[in-house]
């Protein structure tokens, strides 16, 4: 094409062509006869952006692009997909033209904060699909991006594997998050979360070819939360600010569950009470048995707490059915039991959850229903509500209750303890 123009360009036109294009190369000098002033530019910061400088220089793109937790006063913005941070097992089935399963595998989804925690990035990973053994693993990406102006999401999925760039848009739509968007080959798309749980969802994507009038499941997803890797094993003692009173708690694994347990001593209607509990839970954080012994009131206590596989809790022999439904035992003289559903619901940072627990009242030790609800509003902070009564706990890293106002404090050290035998404290309204 080139040499075709040249061609038809007579010697006098290509020199005045020439002629013209040198002179308003040097415009700007000709008619101003001085060079053009350098453009007006703010002055340069002496500081660098802070940055995360690893060890090794070929992850720094990583290390800066992760981020520990949601951006503050983007919790509810964000909270669509917020609510997945963390690490999910998959069952993942696809489907061919026939609605037959040519692919069922399991699967690990990985939730993550980005970019100052203003985004979220996800990695999904599955077995190959001919050699599940030892193929090359199937692996995937997507950006999750929510843009405030038009309140929608905006997600980026790519996979080398599959050589696949797919970006769709949507957010939640009653109980659902719906996605829309194009296939590479040009047909509809819609992704769907569905029967969306703190520890559960359901994931569909179908396909339309033309153009929205019938749409074909294609893909299928269950997934399921995975307890945070941890030994879960741990330790703490507490001051109590309403009663005079010290108490300790162990955290520990055993070979089918977990084991809470502890020793309180405080003083009740002037009088010394001293309470021994054991907490036993299954895998999931499911209480078990409770036992409580001791004194209080100048009266031995013993209360063992029994629950059936069907759910049916059981109080030193008698069966209340008014239970039903409730997961975790709560003891209204301890902290330490808002450790368990806290480790059961693994709750997403801006995440939130409505729990039916068995609360066993001090001090007349009768069971009751308590409503209560945990929102995780930090990476170690709680917004915990019990009807009326609301505290914000602190916890450490493995969810063991560490700060619990007004009523309790940890200890620290010596001084601590001189501090508790001089304090009467005044009492609060815990529950």
């Amino acid at each position: 094409m080139l040499k075709a123009i040249l061609s038809t360009m007579k010697p006098t036109s290509f020199l005045t062509s020439a002629k013209a294009f040198l002179s308003f190369a040097v415009l700007p000098l000709s008619v101003f006869g001085q060079p053009s002033p350098a453009p007006s530019l703010a002055p340069m910061q002496l500081q660098p952006p802070h940055i995360v400088l690893p060890n090794d220089s070929t992850q720094a793109a990583i290390e800066n692009l992760r981020a520990p937790n949601v951006h503050p006063g983007y919790e509810e913005k964000l909270r669509t997909f917020g609510q997945f941070i963390g690490i999910w097992d998959m069952d993942i089935q696809l489907f061919n033209k026939a609605n037959q399963i040519v692919y069922h595998q399991p699967g690990v989804w990985m939730f993550s904060w980005i970019l100052d925690g203003r985004a979220i990035q996800d990695v999904i990973v599955g077995p190959p699909r001919l050699d599940p053994a030892n193929g090359e693993r199937r692996i995937g990406t997507t950006i999750r991006y929510y843009d405030e102006t038009t309140k929608r999401w905006h997600i980026t999925f790519m996979t080398p594997t599959g050589q696949i760039y797919i970006h769709l848009q949507g957010g939640q739509k009653g109980d659902e998050i719906v996605l829309e968007g194009k296939d590479t080959d040009g047909s509809m798309l819609r992704w769907m979360f569905t029967e969306i749980t703190p520890g559960s969802f359901h994931w569909l994507g179908y396909t339309s070819p033309d153009n929205g009038k019938t749409w074909r499941l294609e893909q299928e997803m269950f997934a399921k939360r995975r307890a945070p890797v941890t030994t879960g094993e741990g330790s703490a003692w507490w001051r109590r600010n309403d009663l005079r009173g010290l108490e300790s708690a162990r955290l520990q694994r055993t070979n089918n569950g977990w084991l809470l347990s502890g020793t309180s001593a405080f003083e009740h209607a002037r009088s010394p009470c001293l309470l021994n509990y054991q907490v036993r839970c299954d895998e999931d954080w499911h209480t078990r048995l409770v036992l409580v012994d001791g004194w209080a009131d100048q009266r031995f206590v013993h209360h063992q707490i029994a629950v059936k596989p069907n759910g049916r809790w059981i109080h030193n022999g008698t069966e209340l059915a008014q239970l039903d439904g409730c997961i975790d035992i709560d003891l209204n003289f301890s902290p330490s039991t808002n450790t368990l559903p806290i480790r059961r619901l693994c709750l997403a940072v801006g995440g939130s959850s409505r729990v039916r627990a068995a609360w066993l009242r001090f001090p007349d030790f009768t069971l009751r229903v308590a409503e209560q609800s945990y929102t995780r509003i930090a990476t170690n902070r709680y917004e915990y509500r019990n009807g009326k009564f609301e505290s914000e706990i602190s916890v450490d890293s493995i969810g063991l209750v560490r700060h619990y106002p007004p009523a309790w404090e940890p200890l620290t050290g010596a001084a601590d303890d001189r501090r508790t035998a001089a304090h009467g404290g005044v009492r609060s309204n815990h529950s």
